[in-house]
């Protein structure tokens, strides 16, 4: 079982400072943009991993049940994390996830990838922009590109860049809120181009963006 998905958020006994952006929010990007340089490794039988920042107080921990592990880091100081600037929380989550990670067992055996994966996000700045080329279209009149953007400003965003073949001209549409906190890859899972409309599709077969070409 490929691991997929990691999770980081706090625990419902965590305090975090009156007025701090929530931990998920400044987690997101870290936690994505870790996960798009690891390679597709097999660890502790999972294909979910949350770690959980506070308290753990009566919630289970689940190692490789049912394809998921939960760790939590119960001494984490919420309070100290805050006060350290945008670049410093970055690195501090993504040290976080990695011992996470590295401790669990099995790791020793996907430990190089895990590390490659924690240094080309310190390189990458912790940012992403990555062509989807499943949601990538290609007409007689028009070519669509679609792209995640994962980064400290935006979280997660995505966007499609639309050709106009008859003159070259491009346009760049969004396709949500930004900034945004939420995995979209279940949101955006097909897309199909006609001659009237670029739409896309969730992984239930319902439309989840429309852009009608003129």
């Amino acid at each position: 079982m490929k691991l997929r998905k990691l999770d980081l958020s706090t625990t419902r006994f965590a305090v975090e400072p009156a007025g701090s952006a929530p931990l998920r929010h400044t987690a997101h990007h870290v936690a994505e943009v870790f996960m798009a340089f690891l390679p597709g490794i097999e660890l502790n039988r999972s294909s979910k991993i949350a770690i959980g920042f506070g308290p753990r107080g009566d919630d289970e921990i689940l190692d490789g049940t049912l394809g998921a592990t939960s760790r939590y880091i119960e001494d984490f100081d919420f309070a100290r994390f805050d006060a350290l600037d945008a670049h410093c929380k970055d690195e501090a989550l993504l040290e976080a996830l990695t011992d996470v990670l590295l401790s669990l067992p099995g790791a020793d055996t996907v430990r190089e990838h895990i590390e490659a994966a924690r240094v080309q996000t310190l390189e990458s700045g912790f940012t992403s922009r990555a062509l989807v080329k499943k949601l990538s279209q290609r007409s007689a009149a028009h070519a669509v590109r679609v792209y995640r953007v994962l980064g400290r400003t935006c979280g997660e965003t995505w966007y499609c860049e639309i050709i106009d073949r008859s003159n070259g001209s491009r346009v760049e549409v969004p396709m949500g809120d930004t900034p945004g906190y939420l995995d979209r890859r279940e949101l955006f899972a097909s897309s199909r181009l006609d001659g009237e409309a670029f739409t896309v599709f969730s992984r239930f077969k319902r439309e989840s963006f429309r852009h009608p070409l003129g």
